[in-house]
């Protein structure tokens, strides 16, 4: 269901962002952050907490440190080097769409709403 869920968001994502994009170029960010925030409440107020309050650790700021969680990883090589492989793959795929918008907002002069039914049809 959650792979589900990503495929969905993956097709709706794009096609919405086009059509909110036709109405203000911010448009699309502030409806994502609004979703955003939905989401958060939901989790916070409504989803149960999964871990039992016996399993729990007091909240500590050095241990929510992410630079300190990288730094971590040096003792473990091999999630390290798996760790760097997994950032450059999906910065490697990021690289596609954020080309093609510009390539066919250049080229064909395409509007926000046309790249954005074109990425949803693609993804």
């Amino acid at each position: 269901m959650v792979a589900a869920a990503f495929g969905l968001g993956f097709i709706a994502g794009p096609a919405l962002g086009g059509l909110l994009g036709n109405v203000g170029l911010r448009l699309p960010f502030l409806v994502s952050a609004g979703l955003t925030l939905l989401n958060w409440l939901y989790g916070m107020f409504v989803l149960p907490e999964s871990l039992p309050h016996e399993h729990r650790r007091a909240f500590s700021w050095s241990r929510s440190n992410p630079i300190g969680s990288l730094i971590a990883l040096k003792r473990f090589p091999v999630v390290l080097g798996l760790t760097e492989t997994f950032f450059l793959i999906n910065f490697a795929h990021q690289v596609f769409p954020s080309t093609w918008v510009l390539y066919t907002s250049y080229r064909y002069h395409w509007s926000t709403g046309q790249i954005g039914a074109s990425l949803a049809l693609v993804d």
